[in-house]
């Protein structure tokens, strides 16, 4: 593949890599989520997206998504539990935020 010198400084480039690189990455961070919300018609990979996409900020995230903040708080700690990751940890919120960003279809439940 050829990058583009614009987008060699972006996690972008990692996204480009080989899909089924990028799908098991995918599927390994996302995965407990994808079926945590299919078996309990959560909204776990949603609430994280809005969270990483709002930097953290649970006032904001909470509104975005229409429920209370303590409602998101408890979503949170629940992602933590389902996929053994820590949100306060910079390498786990980087994982989350790249398989999230990764390039699966957007009908895609963990799209």
């Amino acid at each position: 593949r050829v990058a583009r010198y614009e987008r060699l400084g972006t996690h972008e480039v990692l996204l480009a890599l080989d899909e089924e690189i990028v799908g098991g990455f995918e599927d390994l961070v996302l995965g407990p989520l994808v079926e945590y919300d299919s078996r309990h018609g959560s909204q776990l990979v949603a609430t994280l997206r809005e969270f990483l996409d709002r930097n953290g900020a649970y006032q904001a995230s909470a509104e975005a998504l229409g429920i209370h903040v303590n409602t998101l708080r408890y979503r949170l700690v629940t992602i933590e539990q389902v996929t053994g990751r820590d949100l306060r940890r910079m390498a786990d919120k980087v994982d989350f935020y790249l398989a999230l960003r990764s390039r699966r279809s957007p009908e895609d439940p963990a799209a």
